[in-house]
């Protein structure tokens, strides 16, 4: 007799389990069908048509860079320039860590 009443408790569960899926499932399906997909909403955003065309000008500015005059390299006092920079010797960084054994 006991064995029946725990075979039922073990039905019932499944049961509710099933009936608590099936719920679930309904709800995340009905749910989804509100939600405007990501490919439409990206397409028809003005804002990136706005990056796009900034990008775009951007791109025109970096192409008009080989048209800068490089004349300034073949001046006198440039080639006169000197290279003073000072050479730093490797020095320990940090400390010792106190947590290692």
């Amino acid at each position: 007799m006991d064995k029946l009443k725990e075979q039922l408790n073990k039905n019932k569960i499944a049961i509710i389990i099933l009936i608590i899926l099936i719920i679930l499932f309904w709800w995340f399906k009905r749910s989804g069908n509100d939600v405007e997909p990501l490919i439409t909403a990206l397409q028809t955003d003005p804002g990136s048509q706005v990056m796009g065309s900034e990008l775009l000008e951007e791109l025109q500015r970096l192409k008009a860079l080989n048209q800068l005059n490089v004349n300034f390299f073949e001046n006198r006092t440039f080639n006169n320039l000197e290279d003073i920079s000072v050479v730093v010797s490797p020095q320990p960084i940090g400390r010792d860590n106190p947590f290692v054994q």
